[in-house]
């Protein structure tokens, strides 16, 4: 299955092509005072406002790094939510198929927004984002879409 490859720090992650609408040039986000930390802001995408959810904050390692590789990542969400990420170093598309289904232990409550598994890429362990798990009330509610 084919996947976008991005990077949070050193680690390598990807997000399922199916389940990308659009993969945009990094541009102006606006501010969304009430946001958790891990809300970069509120991207505007043809007249409608999209939070941004910035992985490297949810990581822990402070926000994204707005390189020229830096893009975001507007994700296919049932209408009428709306969801979009950044992607350090977002420049390839590769082929997942092998994978290793990791124990809970391991993954913890603190990366649930990660699918249980490691791939093996062509460099090194991939891990997949279950962006899903991104879509909170709380991310809803901030922007004015209660689900």
């Amino acid at each position: 299955m084919s996947h976008l490859l991005f990077h949070l720090g050193e680690e390598q992650f990807a997000i399922a092509a199916q389940d990308i609408r659009a993969v945009l040039p990094l541009s102006h986000l606006e501010p969304l005072a009430a946001a958790p930390i891990h809300v970069a802001g509120l991207l505007r995408f043809r007249g409608v406002l999209i939070p941004v959810v910035d992985l490297m904050q949810l990581r822990g390692l402070g926000p994204s790094q707005w390189l020229m590789s830096t893009r975001v990542v507007l994700l296919k969400c049932e209408p009428p939510h709306q969801l979009a990420i950044l992607a350090e170093k977002a420049l390839e598309m590769i082929e997942l198929e092998t994978s290793t289904d990791l124990p809970k232990s391991i993954v913890g409550e603190a990366r649930s927004w990660l699918v249980p598994r490691v791939y093996q890429g062509s460099m090194g362990l991939v891990e997949v984002v279950d962006w899903r798990s991104l879509l909170t009330d709380e991310l809803l509610l901030l922007v004015g879409r209660g689900a």
